[in-house]
C-alpha cells in the first residue's frame, strides 16, 4: 500500500489509505472537540455524544478543509 500511495505521490497525486484517514478525521474531531471545551460549548470530562448527522457534517466538513472534496 504504501509503495502504491509513495508511486501516486510522485506523480503528484495525493493519496493516503483508509487508515490514514480516519486518523486524520479522529485528529480533526479531536481538535474540534477540544476547541469546544476551550470555548465552554461543552464540559471536558463528559463523553461526546454528537447526534449522527454532526458526525457526518464533521467528516464532509474536515474532507473539504483537506480539499478532498470541493
Amino acid at each position: 500500500m504504501r509503495k502504491i500511495i509513495n508511486d501516486l505521490k510522485q506523480s503528484g497525486i495525493d493519496a493516503c489509505s483508509l487508515q490514514d484517514l480516519i486518523l486524520e478525521i479522529v485528529k480533526y474531531a479531536d481538535e474540534w472537540r477540544s476547541e469546544m471545551i476551550k470555548r465552554g460549548v461543552v464540559k471536558g470530562n463528559t463523553k461526546p455524544t454528537l447526534p449522527e448527522m454532526l458526525y457526518m457534517l464533521k467528516l464532509v466538513e474536515y474532507m473539504k478543509d483537506a480539499e478532498m472534496i470541493s
